[in-house]
């Protein structure tokens, strides 16, 4: 992609059947990606589905998994994230059932120790080490440093969708920062289910709770002009070694000075390969960023996931036709523009306008989401766009 570009796509995915009058029932899924600037798209994205053919509860169900990863100082961690994230997610609870208990605690222990597993592997392989001093830079070392220097946020829907016609379909919104997810049921008009709450340092809940989990620090240190030690928006998000190292309480300020070091060279070794020059080395920073810093970690790996019921069709003869679920999973660069009030009616009215064409047929509703926010706002987006849109007959 170049400044400028816009790309759209889309994916049907078949969805198990209830009954044998469902034969044709598919998801279908509206991808649009949208880099303003000549920087590097830092947004990624990710869409699974895991068929079970057999669950907990006696029956089989179709579980299917969008997610979207803003990516901030570079895109090394949204990239890793969307690869490899969700195949950990659904190995973890495709298999149960709707309402089996322990859902929400498996998702956030899977995230956690997604995250832990990162961040740690790079702090033991660099522990006590110099790279500048005979050590030997590789490209995998330098990769692996990239994800934890860089950061990303992850929103993800993920509907189940049970093979049997006595069961309901539900969703869950798994959300880490301030990208967000919409679930609106049209039925035939359009209402708001559930949506996500944006977590960052400019929520005062946010603030609240990392300063209660930080006693022996400051709050005026924390948070400096709504940001968190007056650098970082993030509260919530994979990566983020920079607030997050050392992982032990025990190591003292000149461990974490040396692992800061560590990333500082991997930095270095990253401009260079690219042939950026004039890049100021972390290590230089390291009393301005960290003079107040005493108890990490400061940015947390742990999800809100909230469950939502999805009402399955009635038996009314036009119920197939009318009822669907659209879900709207993006980065914040389009809801920095739109409410989720606002982003619902603008699908909602792009449907209505012909009749003849519906959520799910020709058109791409991704597109035509931004399209509609850039005619309101009378500007296009200046941050990174990435929207799936997600219509489910049911």
């Amino acid at each position: 992609m170049g400044q400028g570009d816009t790309i759209t796509s889309k994916r049907q995915i078949p969805v198990m059947l209830q009954s044998e009058a469902d034969s044709n029932r598919a998801a279908t899924i509206h991808i649009l990606q949208h880099q303003p600037t000549a920087r590097p798209i830092e947004d990624r994205y990710s869409i699974d589905v895991q068929i079970c053919e057999e669950d907990a509860s006696g029956s089989g169900q179709t579980t299917l998994l969008l997610g979207v990863y803003d990516g901030h100082r570079g895109s090394s961690a949204a990239a890793y994230i969307a690869q490899a994230l969700p195949s950990a997610v659904l190995s973890t609870v495709a298999h149960l059932s709707n309402d089996a208990d322990g859902q929400t605690q498996l998702i956030q222990d899977t995230f956690e120790t997604f995250d832990r597993q990162m961040i740690s592997s790079f702090q033991d392989a660099h522990s006590n080490k110099s790279e500048g001093k005979g050590s030997r830079i590789t490209e995998e070392s330098t990769t692996a440093a990239l994800r934890v220097l860089s950061g990303c946020t992850a929103s993800m829907l993920m509907i189940k969708v049970p093979h049997s016609c006595q069961e309901t379909p539900s969703a869950d919104i798994i959300n880490l920062g301030d990208s967000r997810v919409v679930v609106a049921s049209f039925n035939p008009e359009p209402y708001i289910q559930a949506a996500s709450i944006d977590l960052n340092s400019g929520v005062q809940d946010e603030q609240s709770l990392i300063i209660s989990q930080h006693p022996v620090d400051d709050p005026n240190d924390i948070f400096v002009g709504g940001r968190l030690f007056g650098e970082t928006l993030s509260t919530r998000a994979f990566g983020d070694g920079l607030y997050k190292l050392p992982l032990r309480a025990d190591q003292k300020r000149d461990q974490h000075r040396d692992l800061i070091y560590q990333l500082s060279v991997h930095q270095q070794a990253a401009a260079a390969s690219k042939g950026r020059k004039k890049i100021i080395p972390l290590i230089d920073r390291f009393d301005t960023l960290f003079w107040a810093y005493k108890s990490p970690p400061y940015i947390s790996s742990t999800p809100q996931v909230t469950k939502v019921p999805l009402a399955s069709q009635d038996n009314s003869p036009n119920s197939k036709e009318s009822h669907r679920i659209v879900g709207i999973v993006a980065t914040d660069g389009l809801w920095d523009m739109v409410s989720s009030e606002e982003a619902v009616e603008i699908l909602n009215q792009a449907s209505s306008q012909d009749t003849a064409v519906s959520l799910s047929d020709e058109l791409n509703m991704a597109q035509i989401l931004l399209d509609g926010v850039v005619e309101r706002r009378g500007r296009k987006p200046g941050d990174d766009v990435t929207i799936l849109v997600l219509v489910l007959p049911l």
